[in-house]
């Protein structure tokens, strides 16, 4: 008997190039009664869709393409009425109401929760509205369905192929969604399970995307040991900074070849990480001993740079600046200050400050939706450009990348162009006005989130070079 087609559809998202994993979980949790085949719009143009050939729709929404999600839903029922178009994602978890204003089917958290209970429904013909994932059986892991990637190479290859390891996190940080997403503290993935995905990973870089890698140390140490078992051709993941605070694992993780380490630091302001309940795993008076004693290990830190937080001023931007040059950080993430719309810190927070508008497409982090009180939102601005166009300056990424000692030249140069191609994404920032006032939305939306994703031949090349510096090392 043949199987119901479904289509899983990856929305355009900004960054784009970057390889997602949730949906390739996601067929192979409902492959046994549906046939799955995925498209990301990130690439490829919906126009060329054939919505007719399909039973069920699945979306995964996110705040940011909130839009894309109901012009998408409303084409699946201008041209095929009978399917059933089912959004699931953050959107949907957050804001379960909302999503169900416009889907048939809502799915709120994690679908291997929910995935059995679904399919029963689905053949019995008895769909409820919302399916909403518990909390005990976040253990449970489907390995993807890489199989049904056709176009890797299409991806960004320096960001890595991506691996989930573990779900959750026990840190409390009131702007994180994770304790919404992933409601369970921690669950890690069985190794055996570990083991059998990781042969599709041999000679690959491998982004380990968990919340939060370092919990556990011995599952820390039993990771390094599986992927250096296997082979991959480098891997970064993200981590508490005072986890790094211990040799095994920094040796652990220098033998298994990791390359870099991600650490939400946020700010080096005491009252500014307090805002955000930080404190218990941020401690700023350790961050420069622990930074170098990671990097003489050969692993590189990158970090987390909120933007917005209280007590923000110029000095702010200057001093962290300052901070993160002299310790040599790889490279920073820049994310304005937000508190999603569904949680309970949303609600929160406007007593302590001001939401810039209502739209939902503005709380992705790439968007300013969130002033605390005695904030300068201009001010803001001009401390995020000036911030990018000094750190991601290519005198300041050679001054932080170069002299350090314990690097190989092939790894400095792999480093280098590693950065480089990261740092595009803010330079887009400066180039399309986004960090104007108002930020310049329109702009935004058509040209760094709707546009296709195409290398130029600046980076394939660039990237042919970082494959030909990891293969030499």
């Amino acid at each position: 008997m043949n199987k119901p087609p479904l289509l899983l559809i990856d929305l355009p998202v900004y960054p784009k190039g970057i390889l997602s994993l949730s949906l390739y979980v996601v067929a192979s949790c409902l492959e046994k009664i549906f046939e799955p085949e995925i498209i990301d719009l990130n690439l490829e143009d919906d126009d060329k869709i054939s919505w007719e050939n399909y039973a069920c729709v699945g979306i995964k929404v996110s705040a940011q393409n909130y839009r894309f999600a109901v012009a998408i839903t409303h084409k699946v029922r201008r041209y095929n009425p009978n399917a059933k178009v089912l959004w699931g994602g953050e959107f949907p978890t957050m804001l379960p109401m909302e999503a169900s204003k416009h889907a048939d089917i809502t799915i709120c958290g994690l679908i291997e929760n929910i995935a059995s209970e679904f399919m029963t429904d689905w053949q019995a013909g008895n769909l409820k509205k919302i399916y909403s994932s518990g909390r005990d059986v976040l253990h449970v892991f489907n390995s993807p369905k890489w199989e049904l990637l056709h176009n890797y190479h299409a991806y960004s290859s320096v960001m890595g192929m991506p691996l989930e390891t573990s779900r959750g996190c026990t840190e409390k940080c009131s702007f994180c969604m994770v304790h919404i997403m992933q409601q369970k503290p921690y669950a890690l993935k069985d190794y055996g399970m570990l083991d059998s995905e990781l042969k599709y990973y041999t000679g690959r870089f491998v982004n380990i995307i968990d919340y939060n890698f370092g919990v556990s140390k011995e599952h820390v140490l039993r990771v390094a040991s599986l992927l250096r078992k296997n082979r991959v051709a480098g891997w970064m993941a993200e981590m508490c900074i005072e986890f790094l605070d211990d040799d095994e694992i920094l040796y652990a993780l220098r033998e298994s070849n990791c390359k870099i380490i991600y650490c939400g630091l946020e700010t080096i302001d005491d009252s500014a990480l307090r805002s955000i309940h930080k404190m218990h795993t941020n401690i700023i008076d350790n961050y420069e001993r622990i930074i170098r004693k990671t990097q003489s290990y050969g692993i590189q830190i990158g970090a987390g740079f909120i933007l917005g937080l209280e007590n923000t001023t110029l000095d702010t931007f200057r001093n962290t600046l300052a901070f993160f040059q002299r310790n040599k950080l790889l490279y920073v993430k820049l994310t304005f200050l937000t508190y999603n719309p569904g949680s309970k810190a949303h609600q929160y927070m406007a007593k302590k400050g001001t939401y810039i508008g209502n739209d939902y497409s503005l709380y992705d982090g790439i968007h300013l939706s969130y002033l605390p009180h005695g904030v300068n939102e201009e001010l803001i601005m001009e401390g995020a450009k000036y911030f990018i166009r000094q750190f991601y300056s290519p005198a300041s990424l050679a001054k932080r990348i170069f002299p350090q000692k314990n690097l190989s030249f092939w790894t400095k140069l792999e480093l280098f162009g590693f950065v480089w191609l990261y740092s595009s994404v803010y330079r887009e920032w400066l180039k399309c006005g986004l960090l104007q006032i108002p930020q310049n939305e329109e702009i935004f939306f058509k040209k760094l989130l709707s546009v296709k994703y195409r290398k130029s031949i600046f980076t394939k090349l660039l990237e042919k070079f970082i494959q030909f510096c990891r293969s030499n090392n």
